[in-house]
């Protein structure tokens, strides 16, 4: 899995952009963010979709880079949680939303941001 990137105007803003590429009909699926947020560079959101039939929700994660010094200025990673992403700081609010899954991978990131949660609530309680 590589990067793309392409040309923003200038003052754009890194979670409207990921949420724009997210939000997509392909003619047989409607796919919407229902929730998102960054974390620093990186985006997480909870998605969507609808092919008829079946509904799910499911988490995405993309790292995000600006480079105003080149044409294509905006540069994102993108990836689901089936794909088993390293950044595990997805916002809990988000991770609620997500329906319930039989992928390994995805269910282990899921663990790992609750327990990046836990972990952070544990010391602020120590503190």
């Amino acid at each position: 899995m590589g990067w793309c990137a392409y040309h923003v105007d200038e003052g754009f803003d890194r979670k409207a952009e990921m949420d724009k590429l997210y939000n997509w009909n392909d003619g047989k699926r409607d796919y919407k963010v229902l929730k998102s947020s960054m974390v620093g560079a990186t985006y997480y959101g909870a998605v969507r979709c609808d092919d008829g039939e079946d509904v799910s929700v499911f988490g995405v994660v993309a790292l995000t880079s600006i480079n105003n010094r080149d044409w294509y200025n905006f540069g994102y990673k993108g990836m689901t949680e089936h794909d088993g992403p390293v950044e595990s700081k997805c916002p809990v609010s988000i991770l609620k939303l997500l329906t319930p899954t039989d992928s390994e991978w995805a269910n282990e990131w899921r663990d790992r941001c609750m327990k990046y949660h836990e972990e952070k609530k544990r010391k602020r309680a120590v503190s």
